[in-house]
């Protein structure tokens, strides 16, 4: 009986820091995960950016939007707001876009309200909101 409660004492501690571990491993990696999606997005690299979309099967995004993204030119990226969920492997997060086409150099504005979810399985964040809608 004795030995019963240092060793439940012991698995509970150990359980917590397990889990711990893991929400910090994930939080480093979103951080990591949205700096290069914006980089992408900065650069006006959309075929790279459809890359932190979760792979849909045999979809494949960047041909189905390549003649949308193809004039356009972004001049700014600004991250407004990032507000975690209760569910810790969601993350929300408001960003401005500045851009323009390339036929039109009129700077656009537009707020792109990004939904991030975590993938235990693949350790990974996707993007589930999809890439930002140029008008």
């Amino acid at each position: 009986m004795n030995i019963i409660r240092p060793l439940l004492a012991t698995l509970l501690v150990f359980s917590i820091g397990c889990v711990a571990a893991s929400s910090a491993a994930a939080g480093r990696n979103y951080t990591k995960r949205l700096e290069k999606y914006e980089l992408a997005i900065r650069w006006s690299e959309f075929d790279a950016a459809t890359k932190f979309e979760k792979p849909a099967g045999k979809d494949d995004a960047w041909s189905r939007a390549a003649d949308e993204y193809r004039d356009i030119r972004v001049a700014d990226y600004v991250v407004k707001d990032q507000k975690y969920q209760k569910d810790p492997k969601q993350v929300l997060q408001t960003v401005e876009i500045l851009y323009y086409k390339v036929n039109n150099p009129t700077i656009r504005s537009l707020i792109d309200r990004q939904r991030w979810e975590y993938d235990a399985d693949e350790k990974e964040w996707y993007l589930t909101t999809g890439l930002p809608a140029f008008q």
